[in-house]
Order: C-alpha cells, then sequence, then structure tokens
C-alpha cells in the first residue's frame, strides 16, 4: 500500500506524511521517559505505575475531547461550528487520509493545556516519565485511529475496536468517543452496540 501525503484539515497548516506526529512526538516521548527514570532513579514498578496511570488518564482525555470538543452540546453555537471546522471534516469524509491524522500544530495546541494543568498536578518526581507515557498513548490514538480507517484488522481485538469506531461514525453524537479503548464509553453508558 502505497504511503499518502496527508493535507492538514485545517488549510493554513499545509501538508505532513503520517509519520511526522511520531517522527516529532515520539523522541519527545522517550526523551521524557529516560530523562524522569534516570533523572529521580525509578525503579521498573514506580515507571510502569506511572505510566499506567498516564495512559489511562490519556484515554479519559481522549474521551472527554472527543465527546465534549469535538461533538459539542448543540447549544454552545461556537463551539459548535468550530468543532465542525476541526473535527466535522472527518465524519464526512471519513476515509481521506487527509482527515485522519490531527495535525502537529492542532494537536499542540491541545496538549500543550494539559501537560500545563499536569505540572500542578502530578508530582516532580513522576511529571516527566508521566508526559512521557501520556504523548505514547496519544500517539497510539493517533495511529489506532488512521488503522481504523484505512487497515483492515486481523485480530478480534482489532476488528472490534474498528466497528466500535465506526458505529460511532455511523451514529455521530450517540456514543462511542473512545477511539483508541471502547473504556470510558463502557463506564460513562455512552457505549452503542454495533
Amino acid at each position: 500500500m502505497k504511503t499518502q501525503i496527508v493535507k492538514a484539515g485545517w488549510p493554513w497548516l499545509g501538508v505532513f506524511h503520517p509519520a511526522l506526529p511520531l517522527a516529532l512526538w515520539g523522541p519527545i516521548a522517550v526523551a521524557c521517559i529516560v530523562w524522569g527514570v534516570v533523572s529521580h532513579s525509578l525503579d521498573l514498578a514506580m515507571t510502569s505505575a506511572i505510566g499506567a496511570a498516564a495512559l489511562l488518564v490519556w484515554s479519559l482525555v481522549e474521551y472527554l475531547v472527543h465527546r465534549f470538543l469535538l461533538h459539542p452540546p448543540g447549544r454552545v453555537e461556537r463551539l459548535s461550528r468550530w468543532a465542525q471546522f476541526a473535527h466535522g471534516v472527518h465524519h464526512d469524509a471519513q476515509d481521506e487520509p487527509i482527515h485522519t491524522l490531527v495535525p502537529p500544530v492542532n494537536a499542540a495546541f491541545i496538549l500543550l493545556p494539559f501537560l500545563a494543568l499536569f505540572f500542578w498536578l502530578v508530582p516532580v518526581r513522576a511529571f516527566a516519565v508521566f508526559v512521557g507515557f501520556f504523548l505514547a498513548g496519544y500517539l497510539a490514538y493517533e495511529y489506532v485511529h488512521y488503522a481504523m480507517h484505512h487497515r483492515d484488522p486481523q485480530s478480534r481485538l482489532g476488528k472490534y475496536v474498528r466497528r466500535h469506531h465506526l458505529t460511532h461514525h455511523a451514529h455521530g453524537r450517540a456514543g462511542n468517543f473512545g477511539v483508541s479503548t471502547p473504556l470510558w464509553d463502557w463506564m460513562l453508558g455512552t457505549r452503542l452496540r454495533s
């Protein structure tokens, strides 16, 4: 399969290759994890616990952003217009690579406020590792989402996650807001049966 160059959903951001999110955020994630482990002498158990917490937080952030920012309640008109501009085009043309990945600049606008929040909430000793795993969760989301639209999963889990996400596309604001995991849809009652 030929790799396609992806044009950003927001025209002023130009064109980028699907490997760009990994090339940009991957080294930052690894550097954060390594620096945090080395500088604070974290053992494997502590690193794993911080990583698991960060991935769980990422999955909740993914769910909340998708549910409330990208599919806002209809009463918030400005936010609804922005959501249509930023995400509605993905629903309108869901199988076009141009609308499947988040342009890195857009991702930075979404990620940076969360990183600032974590600076205040996460203990200093855990902060760098937490940020690294949070970014790893973001990258997993990006490529799981890309795969849901452009690959045919072979495993039962892959087929289930794909069906979960495509059911969201079929029903829009009704549910299945988790992309890389259905966990929060199950826990918060927004799971749709496919």
